[in-house]
């Protein structure tokens, strides 16, 4: 590695609050590596998100655009393939390029979201569908079910298409808890007899407590099994293939699929805090009357049984 050319392992987490780390305050939740990481290095205190869903911002920071100029507005809307990210750009400058985990900038289920046409007049028609967007772009074909659960449900030893998104190799996750999917299957069956077993809220260990939470449950699935300890180690073995030829820069991306619900975290991380000990937010039980339409689209889903 050189001052001209450093190497860059970008790790991040899903949904993980800045308030739930020790370097931004919390005196609860243990995380010494990360407090470690902000005391030698940097920390921000006005980092905003450019979108409240996932697939957005992880295309915002794959490509330095906003939502509104990617046209990833929301979950569900893959990022066109054409777009140039940068690990385009560090791969075209000589960079060895890798994605250790999730991405999400495709499909991940086939709940897709399909622009509507519509007339601009009660009494005009609406324009045909391949002139209905500003670009004549198809983004449901096969190319975007990279990150398909159900395509690597019947196939998890698929792969992704490479080069992906810029990335030179890439192990794919998909999903969260114990129900990750993707790469980490194939891989998962390769240690267990009967993966299946280990995984879902049907399988988890009885000893619960008093977590009554409807998307926690304690996972059969031990420490060394866990989709973390596997994101670990991809990202730790592609290190050491990569010191190898250190004047060669890299860029790994170290995705991990938790703390995203369901929360299902194994062996002693379960019982590791008292919930009695963790304080709630005020608006814990808060009745809203008129929900942004993301928080009534995820209530009612939450009711039906389809969230």
């Amino acid at each position: 590695m050189s001052a001209k050319h450093p190497n860059f392992l970008f790790i991040i987490t899903d949904q993980h609050r800045a308030d739930h780390l020790g370097c931004y305050g919390n005196d609860i939740v243990k995380t010494p590596h990360m407090d470690s990481l902000a005391e030698k290095g940097l920390t921000f205190d006005k980092f905003y998100v450019a979108s409240p869903t996932c697939t957005p911002n992880r295309a915002t920071l794959a490509t330095g655009r906003m939502p509104s100029a990617t046209g990833v507005t929301t979950n569900g809307f893959p990022l066109p393939l054409d777009t140039v990210t940068l690990m385009d750009l560090l791969a075209s400058a000589g960079y060895r390029t890798a994605l250790m985990g999730k991405a999400h900038l495709q499909y991940m289920t086939d709940r897709t979201v399909r622009p509507e046409t519509f007339a601009v007049t009660t009494s005009g028609e609406a324009p045909p569908e391949n002139l209905s967007q500003a670009l004549r772009r198809r983004i449901d074909g096969k190319e975007y079910q990279n990150e398909l659960r159900s395509v690597w449900d019947k196939n998890p030893k698929r792969g992704v298409a490479l080069p992906y998104y810029g990335f030179q190799e890439a192990k794919i996750a998909l999903f969260h808890g114990d129900r990750v999917g993707g790469d980490y299957s194939a891989w998962l069956s390769e240690r267990h007899s009967d993966p299946d077993a280990l995984r879902g809220p049907e399988n988890s260990l009885s000893n619960t407590k008093n977590i009554r939470a409807p998307q926690a449950w304690q996972t059969r699935v031990p420490e060394e099994l866990y989709p973390t300890t596997w994101v670990t180690e991809l990202t730790i073995d592609c290190l050491e293939r990569y010191a190898k030829d250190p004047d060669k820069p890299f860029f790994i991306q170290c995705g991990y699929t938790d703390p995203h619900h369901p929360f299902t975290p194994p062996g002693k991380y379960w019982d590791m805090y008292d919930p009695n000990d963790i304080p709630v937010p005020i608006s814990l039980g808060a009745q809203h009357t008129d929900p942004p339409p993301f928080i009534r689209n995820l209530k009612t889903m939450l009711e039906d049984g389809t969230a």
